[in-house]
Parts: structure tokens; C-alpha cells; sequence
């Protein structure tokens, strides 16, 4: 019995002494894909994804309405896009990160500076890969008539790439009764 639990303890310590020279490895991306378009060319655009099918960018100054949440704060829903040549996946996972501006002081808003970043899925959606509708909070009252500087940011197979927006707020209307 002495000699098979020697044995035991022999493999046990050979194995963890292999796995502690095995470098740290980050997760696997969930897709492959190339990254071999020009990084200074690279833009993210920022708008509307209507019925899942089409996108609209957004236009500096547009005026956007505020959405009530289910919890009572108020957001925009942003969609994000980049130019599908830059992945040749069919549905690519990338990390996807907003940042919201008070576009006359260029702080951060206050209550809720951004999203993310998480990962997503983006979709093919014609010569663009598209992620969204995004719930982007920016606070908890109508803020309507503000305006907001929104940046995206989108990384991940070879792709790292930046856009932003001015928008105007439009009114979010009376707020909805809360579930429950």
C-alpha cells in the first residue's frame, strides 16, 4: 500500500510542477477572424439600429429622446458599428465601451460617466458589423435638452477603433409606471 501511495504522490507532484511552468493564458476569442485593415482608419459610428436590420448613424447635434427604464433612470439606446472589412467573421465577439460627456464642459456626467466595456456580439448588417441596442444610462431624472458628448470604443480581433457623437437630449415624457 506504501508503494502506491508513493506512486500517487509521485504523479500529483510531477503534474502541478508541469502546470506551474504553463504560462497564463487570457480566454479565447470566441470567433477568429483578420485584422489586417489600416488601425488609423479604423472609425466606430454611433446611431440607431432600427428593426435589427438597418443602421442609421447618428449626426452631431441630432436631437435623440431619453428612454425610461424599467428602473426609472433614463438612457439613450445607441447602436455601435465599424466597417465589416475589418473582420472577416460572421459574428464576431468585441469588447464595446461608451463614455458620456457633458458636451459643453467635456466632463463626465456625473451619475453615469459610461457602459462597459463588455463583450458582444456584433452582426453583419451590409458592409457593416453592428452591436446594439445598447442601454446607456445617464441618470435617474429627465435631463432632456442637454447635450451629451458620447464616445465608443470597440477593440478585439485586430480591430481598436474610436468614435464619437454630439447629440442633443430630447425630453423622456412622463415616466411609466414601475413594474411590480
Amino acid at each position: 500500500m506504501p508503494n502506491h501511495l508513493t506512486r500517487l504522490a509521485l504523479v500529483a507532484t510531477l503534474a502541478s510542477l508541469g502546470l506551474a511552468a504553463c504560462p497564463t493564458v487570457g480566454p479565447m476569442p470566441m470567433d477568429a477572424g483578420s485584422g489586417d485593415a489600416d488601425p488609423s482608419a479604423q472609425v466606430v459610428e454611433i446611431g440607431t439600429r432600427g428593426d435589427g436590420a438597418t443602421f442609421t448613424p447618428w449626426t452631431n447635434e441630432e436631437i435623440i429622446p431619453l428612454v425610461w427604464g424599467t428602473q426609472g433612470g433614463v438612457m439613450v439606446t445607441p447602436a455601435v458599428a465599424i466597417d465589416g472589412a475589418l473582420v472577416s467573421a460572421t459574428d464576431p465577439a468585441l469588447v464595446v465601451q461608451l463614455s458620456n460627456y457633458d458636451a459643453d464642459t467635456g466632463e463626465a456626467l456625473a451619475s453615469f460617466p459610461g457602459y462597459g466595456p463588455v463583450s458582444a456580439i456584433f452582426a453583419r448588417l451590409d458592409a457593416r458589423l453592428v452591436n446594439g441596442p445598447i442601454f446607456d444610462q445617464l441618470d435617474w431624472t429627465d435631463i432632456g435638452g442637454r447635450r451629451i458628448r458620447i464616445r465608443a470604443h470597440v477593440q478585439g480581433m485586430g480591430v481598436d477603433a474610436d468614435g464619437e457623437v454630439v447629440i442633443q437630449l430630447g425630453g423622456a415624457g412622463a415616466m411609466p409606471p414601475l413594474p411590480g
